[in-house]
Parts: C-alpha cells; sequence; structure tokens
C-alpha cells in the first residue's frame, strides 16, 4: 500500500469533531478517510469516542473493535502518551494563533477564563485518560464489546 492517498471527496460522513463545524479553508473535517500519509495521526482523533484511525488510515468505529484490538490501541496511546501530549500542546498554540490571526478569540482562551485547565498543565497519562477516545475505550472494554 503507498505511503500516501488520492484528496478525499466529499461528501464525508459527519464528523463527530467539535472543532470540525469551524473548519479553516482548506482543512478536511476528521472523517474524510485518507487525508493524512499512511502512519499519520490525526490529532482530531482523541477529541471523539467514535472512531479509531489505524497507521494506514482506515477507520474502525470503536463499538466494533475486538476486545484485543481495544487493549493494544490503548497500550500504544499509553506508551506513547508523552510524545502525544506534547504534540497536542504544541497543536493547540497554533489554533490559537490562527483564531488570533483571523480575528477570533482562541477557544482555548475562553475555556480557561471559565476555569478549565489547560492541557500544558496537567500530566500526559491525566490528560490521555481524559481524552472522549480514551474514555471510549475504556468503557467498550468495561461493557466487553467484541467486534467481528
Amino acid at each position: 500500500m503507498s505511503d500516501t492517498h488520492a484528496a478525499p471527496r466529499g461528501p464525508f460522513e459527519p464528523s463527530p469533531v467539535p472543532s470540525d463545524r469551524d473548519l479553516l479553508p482548506g482543512e478536511l473535517p476528521f472523517t474524510a478517510w485518507g487525508q493524512h500519509a499512511n502512519g499519520t495521526l490525526d490529532l482530531r482523533v482523541f477529541d471523539q469516542g467514535i472512531w479509531w484511525v489505524d497507521a494506514q488510515q482506515r477507520p474502525h468505529r470503536i463499538a466494533e473493535m475486538s476486545l484485543e484490538y481495544l487493549r493494544n490501541v490503548l497500550a500504544d496511546l499509553e506508551e506513547a502518551a508523552e510524545r502525544l501530549h506534547l504534540a497536542i500542546v504544541r497543536k493547540e498554540v497554533l489554533e490559537d494563533m490562527a483564531a488570533l490571526l483571523s480575528g477570533r478569540i482562541p477557544g482555548n482562551t475562553v475555556a480557561e477564563a471559565f476555569g478549565a485547565t489547560a492541557v500544558a498543565d496537567v500530566s500526559p497519562a491525566v490528560w490521555l485518560a481524559s481524552t472522549p477516545l480514551v474514555r471510549a475505550v475504556h468503557a467498550a472494554l468495561a461493557q466487553g464489546i467484541v467486534g467481528d
């Protein structure tokens, strides 16, 4: 399989990622499967709890994944928590800069003004465990959901 994919064309499935309601020009929704090169993780995966996207850019519904696959995903994410946390902090800085450059108030600034803890101020393990993705994986494991 090639490391890159043809540019996806819509229509796309509705995105469960809240920030996809306010995409920048040229930005595709999370559900534009195959928009990234193989081995690339779309960090928006952490902002939702419906889909896991594997290294070959194939989407998998969490509710349909086998227990073994769920455990493997969780172990891989926990092993990479520090690197992923740093990537998320960098992503938030870039999103805040883009918002300011486009004349908008950064969402993280608003959230922090209302008492939310900045992602940079929590440990990688706490951040990871708090993401909708990891909460959904834990819930699926607790329910014993077994996919095909």
